[in-house]
């Protein structure tokens, strides 16, 4: 029973940073002097907020719990930030039901292809 807690508190976390990713990275895009930036950010957050609606969705469908766990950041840099979500996304992928492992996919897609428009396009 404990790896399950464990593995629940690990998906929790991702859940949470996911979700704070979209006010952070929110703020980041109204921040940059850069227009390509400003794009990129701007649908890393859009984009976000839709997947990580389905993957709680269907977490909670799985799982029957969710508890919100939300760290906050004084400060944080876009790119290091997103290629985090994209690393504790690798960290939880073996431990969840394959219909969460293809999201996690899709949320690393986006952290990457954000990832790339930032440190690329100018």
């Amino acid at each position: 029973m404990e790896t399950n807690k464990n593995t629940n508190n690990a998906v929790d976390e991702f859940i949470g940073m996911c979700m704070m990713s979209i006010t952070y990275i929110h703020s980041a895009h109204f921040a940059t002097n850069s227009y390509a930036q400003h794009k990129a950010l701007g649908e890393f957050y859009t984009e976000m907020e839709d997947l990580i609606d389905t993957f709680v969705e269907v977490n909670i469908g799985i799982t029957g719990t969710y508890t919100p766990t939300l760290q906050t950041e004084t400060s944080i840099e876009p790119v290091s930030y997103i290629k985090s979500i994209a690393d504790m996304g690798t960290d939880i992928y073996d431990s969840v039901d394959t219909s969460l492992q293809s999201i996690i996919d899709e949320i690393k897609v986006l952290c990457y292809q954000t990832i790339y428009k930032l440190t690329k396009l100018h």
